[in-house]
């Protein structure tokens, strides 16, 4: 996601959303200039008075129905890695407190440590569409951590009891890998999103005609522009419900990641600074 830093923040913030939405705008203004000759007969046929009136409250519903559950989605999604933040940070603590002092610092405690960075960086590479399926995947990871618990319990080094909690910890994880699959497998079904995309274009275009006919100076500047806002908040909305995916409006995966890996392997390690920079204005 974008973060707005310094005084061209919000001017770059807007100009990449519009960049997002390069493809609707362009249609917009052509659709526009191609239907000014015909407003007047349009708005005769087309838009009748009692017409905008009703379409506002519905498309108002609909759009601010959609919003709120595109921001829930992508909220439910944050919470869920900042969980995974949290059961990593308990996984190093309960290894520090659980396993004996000689083991800390050893390869059997490194590869622990090491594995849970190595997993939350092959989920993030999961949860983003497209690319190749890292190998081993999040689950054959963790299938790898219940496999090293059980060695430690063998060999003695883990007592019952702590191997239980070191197991809830695990469920912790695994509950988490599952909450963010099911966000990213499980998007807005496409006949609903169809339908407000119609109702939104359809509605902005009779906004556009109506403002035209009334005035043919501003009227329509002012028309174009209330067009441009439906269709803005609509392609926003269609933005945020992949938290997984844009740069501009997805997680910053990335700078969580590198937190774990800062948290668990030290500020130095290579993993602790995100791809993009730790002063990046995206955050991905």
């Amino acid at each position: 996601m974008l973060r707005p830093v310094g005084t061209w923040g919000y001017p770059r913030l807007a100009a990449l959303v519009l960049w997002e939405m390069r493809g609707n705008v362009l249609v917009a203004i052509l659709l526009c200039i191609a239907s000014a000759p015909l407003n007047e007969d349009l708005a005769r046929r087309l838009s009748p008075e009692a017409l905008l009136p009703i379409l506002t409250i519905v498309v108002t519903v609909f759009t601010g129905f959609r919003s709120n559950q595109a921001y829930l989605r992508w909220w439910e999604a944050r919470l869920i890695w900042g969980a995974m933040v949290n059961e990593s940070r308990n996984w190093q603590l309960q290894l520090l407190a659980l396993l004996p002092v000689a083991a800390e610092g050893s390869p059997q405690h490194t590869a622990l440590l090491e594995r849970q960075v190595q997993l939350v960086w092959t989920l993030n590479r999961e949860l983003r569409p497209g690319g190749t399926a890292p190998t081993p995947s999040s689950q054959e990871l963790l299938s790898q951590q219940a496999q090293a618990l059980r060695a430690l319990a063998a060999s003695g080094s883990l007592d019952p009891s702590g191997l239980q909690s070191l197991l809830r910890v695990q469920d912790g994880i695994c509950n988490a890998l599952g909450g963010l699959e099911r966000i990213r497998l499980t998007p807005i079904p496409a006949a609903y999103d169809l339908f407000i995309r119609i109702l939104v274009w359809s509605f902005g275009f009779l906004l556009f005609v109506r403002l035209d006919v009334l005035d043919q100076g501003l009227g329509t500047l002012e028309g174009f522009l209330g067009f441009l806002a439906f269709i803005t908040a609509e392609r926003l909305a269609a933005f945020t419900e992949n938290p997984f995916q844009s740069k501009v409006f997805g997680l910053p995966m990335n700078h969580i990641c590198a937190t774990i890996s800062r948290d668990l392997l030290g500020a130095s390690h290579p993993l602790a600074v995100p791809p993009e920079g730790s002063q990046s204005p995206v955050w991905s």
